[in-house]
């Protein structure tokens, strides 16, 4: 099965995960995970989570007409992943690539290294000019 992470990508229109989820024609869970971490982090605020809410409420409205829903959590997503991976078997997870704060690139960091470890096919897929862990930006440019 394909998961389709939904992070701060909340839209339809141009998604390259949900694009190439599409593409292959494996069956795809849409998931989105409120993670308890964000909830105390001084980054985010009640305005935020309303603001993701109100999104994703506008996607399932879309998706009724497909007869399809978004799988909304609210859990640490490594115990998730690992969950829903004992129940369905996830072949491929599809994101893109979040630019965030540390905790979210600490979390991706382990994401990457679960994945690797139970032979999951993580793409993350890149949506901005930020090229996430570079020592050097020089080239910055060129590798764009």
């Amino acid at each position: 099965m394909n998961v389709v992470w939904l992070k701060r990508d909340l839209r339809f229109y141009d998604h390259a995960p949900l694009y190439a989820s599409y593409e292959n024609k494996i069956p795809t869970l849409l998931v989105y995970c409120y993670e308890p971490m964000l909830f105390n982090d001084s980054h985010y605020s009640p305005r935020h989570f309303d603001f993701v809410w109100q999104s994703l409420q506008q996607m399932q409205d879309k998706l009724l007409a497909y007869n399809k829903t978004i799988l909304v959590v609210q859990q640490n997503f490594i115990k998730f992943l690992t969950s829903l991976h004992k129940s369905i078997g996830i072949t491929n997870l599809l994101s893109h690539e979040e630019t965030g704060i540390n905790i979210t690139y600490d979390r991706d960091k382990l994401v990457k290294s679960f994945c690797k470890k139970q032979n999951i096919n993580w793409v993350e897929y890149q949506n901005n000019g930020v090229l996430r862990g570079k020592k050097n930006r020089k080239q910055w440019i060129q590798n764009w």
